[in-house]
């Protein structure tokens, strides 16, 4: 099995059309060539990378707009099935609670990832952000897309709140126990940071 430090790398945000390229390293939880299968506990659903600074941060690269782009045509077929509008919202609510509840599970596994390396002396390093009554922060960074250029002005104000909304479901859906916050942040902000 290989040493938990191999698996640091530079973050990659697989997000295609989006040429941004990041300095920031991490230790590889999702892929092939991840933690999570070189323990044996691909089950789970994780975020992207462990990243061990400061602080715990658990980093997620999520293309929110194509997402958001799914979702849109999935409610155009539903439209052109002849359904009632109170079902076509029920069906729109349903699919973006559903990117929120994915995002919260991929925390709480990893969480339990994180908790799987140290009962197999995978990483120790990381224990006191999981013990009970740990005081110790771990954040959780879901990176996106930054805005398409073609999105004008007066809607970034919009989707400003929408991605803030996100942010609050997502943090009221992580487990008290531990503390935690979710912080969604655009792609290019976190590679200035």
């Amino acid at each position: 099995m290989r040493h938990w430090h191999t698996f640091k790398e530079t973050m990659n945000h697989e997000m295609e059309d989006v040429d941004i390229n990041l300095s920031k390293k991490g230790y590889k939880l999702d892929g092939r060539q991840g933690i999570k299968l070189s323990i044996k506990v691909n089950q789970y659903k994780s975020v992207d990378y462990i990243a061990d600074d400061v602080s715990l941060s658990l980093v997620e690269f999520s293309d929110l707009y194509r997402d958001q782009h799914r979702v849109n045509n999935t409610l155009q077929e539903v439209l052109d099935s002849n359904i009632t509008e109170d079902s076509v919202n029920m069906i729109k609510r349903t699919l973006e609670s559903q990117v929120q509840k994915d995002l919260v599970s991929k925390f709480k596994d990893s969480i339990s990832i994180i908790i799987q390396m140290q009962k197999i002396n995978f990483c120790d390093e990381l224990s006191h952000y999981t013990e009970n009554n740990s005081r110790k922060s771990i954040k959780y960074i879901i990176v996106i897309a930054p805005f398409h250029p073609s999105i004008p002005n007066n809607k970034r104000g919009e989707l400003a709140r929408v991605i803030s909304q996100l942010k609050n479901n997502v943090t009221s859906g992580l487990p008290q126990a531990i503390n935690a916050r979710a912080n969604v942040i655009l792609l290019d902000e976190y590679a200035r940071q």
